[in-house]
């Protein structure tokens, strides 16, 4: 699709560069194609600055720069290269449908090429986001093809659990609560439990990550940044399985503690390990 849509943009400059005739037309047509490609060179700009990925971030500008190339095709001389270009636009979104449809394994398997300066190029992958996602947090995921093993459907409902019994306290509390996620986890984290509040309860709830620098790993660092934080419910859990971490799970318990924490419930994760709410109702927060 990149090369595609590369190759439309360049056969639209070439014509306008070639064609002669009309120049207010093509004067006011030239100004609206720079506009476009203006900003879509300002959001690739934009986007190669940040550490956030995800699809939603190139959504503003991605059908611009379609809407550029498609015009930009459209102007292209003879009809033949117009009507090649065509077909390889369609050519390669029709190849990204079946791609990502899960249905051939040969087009979903994940595929790239090297490149020097642009390193591993992917040129198939029919993986979804929730599957990449998975398999970053160290799961195996089994073929592109196949449905995620069933235990990671249970992770967002545990979310909605979690988020339910915070806002529930919170109010029986007449308190302003922050949940603080004092674990280092890809699928569950406070990213999660903030979705689990929109989704089923629509509200934001504030949920931040207890952290610790290096040489910070120790109850009274953590009993003083839950103070600071004035959070009032927290969950900790051990560290997935391959998962870096600067956290022990005993340390950040006994920091709790000396916050005036105490824990409430236990859950279970999908994976088994066991996840510890922990509530304090010592007045701070309070409305």
């Amino acid at each position: 699709m990149a090369l595609a849509l590369t190759a439309c943009l360049l056969a639209g400059v070439v014509s306008v560069i070639a064609t002669r005739s009309d120049r207010r037309l093509r004067s006011a047509q030239v100004l609206a194609a720079l506009g476009l490609l203006a900003f879509v060179l300002e959001g690739y700009l934009v986007l190669t600055t940040s550490r956030n990925e995800g699809t939603a971030f190139a959504l503003p500008w991605l059908p611009a720069l379609v809407v550029l190339a498609v015009a930009a095709a459209a102007r292209t001389r003879p009809t033949a290269a117009r009507s090649a270009l065509a077909i390889a636009v369609a050519a390669a979104a029709g190849l990204g449908v079946v791609m990502k449809s899960g249905l051939v394994t040969t087009l979903a398997t994940p595929r790239s090429v090297s490149v020097s300066i642009l390193d591993d190029v992917p040129l198939l992958d029919g993986r979804g986001i929730i599957q990449r996602e998975v398999a970053a947090a160290g799961y195996p995921i089994g073929d592109p093809t196949e449905p995620l093993p069933s235990m990671h459907r249970r992770w967002l409902p545990l979310a909605r659990r979690v988020t339910a019994l915070v806002l529930t306290r919170a109010a029986r509390e007449h308190v302003r609560t922050t949940l603080l996620v004092a674990m280092d986890d890809e699928l569950f984290n406070n990213t999660r439990l903030r979705l689990a509040a929109a989704l089923w309860f629509h509200r934001y709830l504030p949920v931040g990550r207890l952290t610790a620098a290096a040489g910070e790993d120790r109850p009274s660092v953590y009993a003083q940044k839950l103070r600071a934080s004035r959070a009032t419910a927290l969950v900790i859990a051990p560290r997935a399985p391959g998962a870096p971490s600067t956290l022990t799970e005993a340390n950040v318990a006994a920091g709790a503690r000396e916050a005036h924490f105490r824990r409430l419930q236990t859950f279970v994760l999908p994976d088994g390990r066991p996840l510890q709410f922990w509530w304090r109702s010592d007045g701070e927060g309070r409305r």
